[in-house]
C-alpha cells in the first residue's frame, strides 16, 4: 500500500515549474510537443507568471503537513544523515529529505524500494559517491534483519533500498513493522 504524503511547497513548485502544459492551459497557449514552441495571443511575461510568483512565495512559507516515509525510512534516513562526515553534505541531504515527494514503494520479497523525488531548485546537490550505506536493523519477522543505501543521482536523493539477508520479506508491512538499530 502506498502511503500519500500531503505536498509541501517544494512539491508544487516542482510540479508547476516543469509542466509546459500546465502553463499552456492557464494562459490560453498552443503547445506544440513536435516543435517545443508556444503560440497564441500572450507574450512570455503574462499575469499568469506574476500570479505564479505570488503563488509560488505562499507555497515556500506553507509546512509540510506530513512526513512521506515510514518510521522504518525515517530511521534508516536519520541515520544516514548522521553518519555523514562532511556538513555541507549533511545539510543538503537533510534539505533534500525534508522536501522529498514518495514516487512509489515496493516490498520485492527480499526487501524493498522507495522512491522519492527532490526539487532540484530547492537545495544544493550532495557531494562523493552515488550511495550511501545505511545502518544494520533489526526487523521483526526477520531472523537477520536488513541492510539498507540511499542511492543518489547526480548528487539528488533516487532510492531507499532495503535488503534482507537471503529472507523473505513477502509477509512483512514495512509500514508497521517494528524494529531497533544494530549498533
Amino acid at each position: 500500500m502506498t502511503r500519500r504524503k500531503t505536498v509541501g511547497p517544494a512539491a508544487v513548485v516542482a510540479f508547476f515549474g516543469v509542466s509546459a502544459v500546465v502553463r499552456c492551459v492557464f494562459e490560453g497557449l498552443d503547445y506544440h510537443k513536435d516543435e517545443k514552441s508556444y503560440s497564441g495571443p500572450l507574450c512570455p511575461t503574462t499575469s499568469f507568471e506574476i500570479q505564479f510568483r505570488r503563488f509560488q512565495s505562499i507555497i515556500q512559507r506553507m509546512p509540510s503537513t506530513e512526513s512521506c516515509f515510514t518510521p522504518l525510512e525515517s530511521a534508516v534516513l536519520r541515520a544516514i544523515c548522521e553518519k555523514e562526515s562532511v556538513d555541507r553534505d549533511r545539510t543538503a541531504l537533510e534539505a533534500q529529505l525534508s522536501a522529498a515527494v514518495l514516487v512509489s514503494r515496493k516490498n520485492t520479497g527480499a526487501g524493498f524500494y522507495t522512491s522519492f523525488a527532490v526539487d532540484r531548485g530547492s537545495s544544493a546537490p550532495v557531494g562523493g559517491e552515488r550511495l550511501r550505506n545505511g545502518p544494520a536493523m533489526r526487523i521483526d519477522g526477520l531472523r537477520h534483519g536488513m541492510g539498507f543505501i540511499l542511492w543518489l543521482k547526480d548528487g539528488y536523493l533516487e532510492l531507499l533500498e532495503g535488503y534482507s539477508y537471503e529472507e523473505s520479506t513477502v509477509e512483512i508491512d514495512f509500514e508497521r513493522a517494528g524494529f531497533d538499530v544494530v549498533k
